[in-house]
């Protein structure tokens, strides 16, 4: 995820977080300014107006703190792991295992649990450039929300395969990724 053309960071197992200040020509581990001890997986990162979250395993939550310049845990309603984050100005996202997600209007000082129909591992998300929010289940199944991320309904497919990953597009798509490949998600 970068923040501008020139910063940017990847995350990945075991606590493993790498930070760019020259556009990717260069990373610079930064495990050691987390507040993950347990070294736990991160597996997404992602904005809400100036603050960056990283999500992971057994309910772990982090938020830059620009001040020490450290990612800082913050508490969350679930123990369970968490595969993805979405978010936009005012609203965060968070979800992951057994269709928990959990939605935050306060930069995560509190959380509202989103029914989401599913008790399956919901594993990626996108906002699409009308700001509706999408949600996929590990085998394919699409939820969506009109509502700045409130309530979401399901989107009925045709054919279901699993999405690992979901990016903004065009005004008309997403790009999903999953065991089909990479394939183009139209907007209806």
């Amino acid at each position: 995820w970068f923040e501008n053309d020139q910063v940017g960071y990847i995350v990945g197992a075991f606590n493993m977080i790498f930070r760019t200040n020259d556009g990717g020509k260069s990373w610079t581990p930064i495990n050691g300014l987390t507040d993950n001890p347990q070294g736990y997986h991160l597996n997404a990162i992602a904005a809400a107006g100036g603050d960056i979250f990283i999500v992971g395993e057994q309910g772990l939550l982090l938020k830059l703190d620009r001040a020490s310049k450290r990612f800082v845990a913050v508490p969350t309603p679930y123990e369970g792991s968490y595969f993805g984050v979405v978010a936009k100005p005012g609203m965060i996202i968070i979800h992951g295992l057994r269709g928990h997600a959990f939605r935050s209007d306060n930069g995560g000082k509190t959380w509202t649990q989103l029914p989401t129909s599913t008790e399956l591992a919901i594993t990626a998300s996108a906002v699409d450039d009308a700001g509706h929010v999408f949600l996929f289940s590990q085998a394919g199944h699409v939820l969506i929300s009109t509502d700045n991320g409130k309530t979401f309904r399901p989107r009925p497919q045709s054919r279901l395969s699993a999405i690992s990953g979901a990016a903004a597009s065009d005004s008309d798509s997403l790009v999903l990724v999953g065991s089909r490949g990479v394939r183009v998600f139209p907007i209806e």
